[in-house]
């Protein structure tokens, strides 16, 4: 992986939330067109990372063309550029790893995971729910975290599956860490990936607590 700096990311992220707030964010699909352009960023982003272009991957690179993927709404992008900005570990795409304290972007995280959810991302919303419930981005709401968990459980009990076949198409047919879910399915207390009963408890100790 590539090594950025604090001062880096704040050249090539837009910061503000009223940046992000009430952005649409989709799943790609070959039927969105305003998606294409974001699916080729997504694309430049892992070819960067990698080091396609130069003898080393290129932190910076990647960074500027997953923003450019998440302004455009596409979903996979918006989860990737919180997972990055959150400093936390992904899965399926590497991200360049902030070197200093990224405590000041949990605002940003947090906005990010909210356009995803909005967008019906399973991940997102787990991610969500989670900050809610932990205060892990500044904010804790176990009101709010109640409700998303609610959404949440929903969400997997209805799950639809994808052709396999669409697998082998990866970065052609479809970009690039298409349906990763970025490690935001990992609870933050185990690391492990969390499961119906995981978030029916988590409701019932929000409960319990008589605070939603």
């Amino acid at each position: 992986t590539a090594d950025i700096t604090v001062e880096e990311v704040k050249e090539l992220v837009p910061l503000e939330v009223d940046f992000w707030r009430g952005r649409k964010v989709r799943e790609f699909t070959k039927l969105v067109r305003p998606l294409r352009d974001s699916a080729v960023h997504m694309e430049m982003a892992n070819l960067f990372l990698k080091g396609r272009f130069d003898d080393k991957p290129d932190g910076k690179g990647c960074l500027f063309h997953l923003v450019q993927a998440a302004k455009g709404g596409l979903m996979i992008a918006v989860l990737a550029l919180a997972r990055c900005l959150a400093g936390l570990p992904s899965e399926d795409f590497d991200l360049p790893e902030i070197v200093g304290e990224v405590e000041e972007f949990g605002p940003v995280v947090q906005v990010l995971l909210e356009i995803a959810a909005a967008g019906n991302s399973e991940p997102a919303m787990a991610g969500l729910a989670m900050a809610l419930h932990y205060g892990t981005y500044g904010e804790t709401s176990w009101a709010r975290a109640a409700s998303k968990y609610k959404v949440l459980w929903d969400m997997m009990k209805h799950r639809t599956y994808e052709d396999p076949i669409e697998q082998t198409f990866i970065g052609i047919r479809v970009p690039t860490g298409w349906k990763s879910e970025f490690g935001w399915m990992d609870s933050p207390l185990s690391g492990q990936t969390i499961t119906e009963v995981d978030v029916a408890a988590a409701l019932a100790n929000i409960y319990e607590e008589g605070d939603a």
